[in-house]
């Protein structure tokens, strides 16, 4: 049993030994960046930002930049259903007024 557990630690630290100098030159030559030649055109191209409860989807160009936000409990069903149906006039002046 002891020598098996010798074998398994053999072979992990010579996997880690084989990738580590591939990870780390993969980290020093590629940036993390994102660049694009021209901006998001529509929805489908924007770029997802939030963290699974807050969420939205930015494009259009730098000076008519459209974000869409998105929220997790606007979308709850059942016992906990948030459609308001007063809402409506209220989104349509926050948009009118934008």
């Amino acid at each position: 049993m002891a020598l098996d557990s010798v074998n398994w630690k053999l072979k992990i630290s010579v996997v880690v030994v084989a990738f580590l100098p591939t990870v780390l030159l993969a980290q020093r030559t590629a940036p993390l960046k994102l660049w694009y030649n021209q901006p998001a055109a529509n929805w489908n191209e924007a770029l997802p930002i939030g963290n699974g409860r807050l969420a939205a989807m930015v494009f259009g160009t730098p000076a008519t930049e459209r974000i869409e936000l998105n929220e997790k409990t606007v979308w709850a069903d059942g016992p906990n259903n948030n459609a308001k149906p007063d809402v409506f006039p209220i989104v349509q002046q926050t948009e009118l007024s934008s």
